[in-house]
């Protein structure tokens, strides 16, 4: 009995990999068929990356057992940007399609005896995210504006446009939805980028609501409320919320070795004597490495605080 158990708890865990595996390879074979350019693959801390063309291996901390990062391609030296949200529909379709198919031949078939169950199981939930899906899609109204403009906006800055090119989205900014919480985020980014800092303290209130109604929130479950409070406590000169917040992601920053945390680990060492170094290397970064869309964005829109710490603290 004790070896069925043991047996059966196996089998669903290499089904569960597979499954997401599976998932993950489907997305990104769908989307080179709609035309997308693929840039990053992680499966367990293994991470497949296309930088300029060039594919690296690299090891990175286990967030999500699988992801895939995708963007559309450049046609005629312009980057070609989703026409709506057909080509999301479609790619979930086929994606559901496919996971039923991994269903149908998983190792929940090896008990045969309960391969009806499986397969009705497989169908009501497969069914209720196409359902989702096309309510989604078909729906009227503010829920499907924010679902649409939460996909245009996503592939917009995955191809490297400025935030400050961007709409900003008409919010309601008291909903418990989670795609209009992911909003919050991208107007933040566009006011940010367009430097209305004056317009930026509703967002930055609801940033700090949300840390203070989660006690045992900390920095690496959601590290960009912290650092997205500290960079503006930085230019607007509150530096006592400022070292609250940088000393609050702590080790998180030590571990954090892009453009982004290096100008944030400059500012959580200053008064050590350590920043000009960091700020310095950030600087190099800037002007000589050969970066992706993303970290430009992230580079050339937080330029200013890397140009104010050096000012006030070299």
């Amino acid at each position: 009995m004790l070896a069925i158990i043991v047996c059966t708890f196996t089998f669903l865990i290499i089904e569960f990999i597979c499954y997401m595996l599976i998932l993950a390879l489907v997305e990104i074979l769908v989307g080179l068929c709609l035309g997308y350019k693929f840039v990053s693959f992680s499966f367990a801390g293994l991470m497949i990356r296309n930088d300029n063309n060039k594919i690296s291996f690299e090891i990175v901390p286990i967030r999500f057992l699988a992801m895939t990062i995708l963007i559309r391609k450049e046609v005629n030296g312009k980057t070609k940007l989703i026409k709506g949200t057909s080509e999301f529909l479609i790619m979930t379709v086929l994606t559901i399609l496919s996971l039923y198919i991994w269903h149908v031949i998983s190792l929940d078939n090896i008990y045969l005896r309960y391969i009806d169950k499986t397969l009705i199981l497989c169908l009501v939930f497969h069914g209720i995210l196409f359902m989702d899906t096309v309510k989604k899609f078909f729906s009227k109204g503010h829920e499907h504006y924010i679902w649409e403009q939460e996909i245009k906006i996503s592939n917009q800055l995955k191809n490297g446009i400025r935030p400050n090119q961007i709409n900003l989205i008409d919010l309601n900014m008291d909903s418990n939805d989670f795609t209009e919480k992911k909003c919050i985020l991208y107007n933040y980014f566009i006011l940010l980028d367009n430097k209305k800092y004056d317009e930026l303290l509703p967002y930055i209130e609801k940033f700090e609501q949300y840390i203070g109604t989660r006690n045992n929130i900390i920095a690496s479950d959601f590290p960009y409320a912290f650092e997205i409070i500290y960079y503006y406590s930085m230019v607007n000169n509150d530096i006592k919320k400022a070292e609250h917040y940088v000393t609050l992601l702590g080790d998180v920053l030590k571990n954090d070795m892009d453009l982004n945390g290096r100008r944030v680990y400059a500012g959580y060492l200053i008064g050590t004597g350590k920043p000009k170094e960091l700020i310095m290397k950030v600087f190099e970064q800037c002007k000589s490495y050969n970066l992706n869309d993303s970290s430009k964005i992230i580079a050339t829109m937080e330029y200013d605080l890397i140009s104010q710490l050096k000012e006030n603290y070299l």
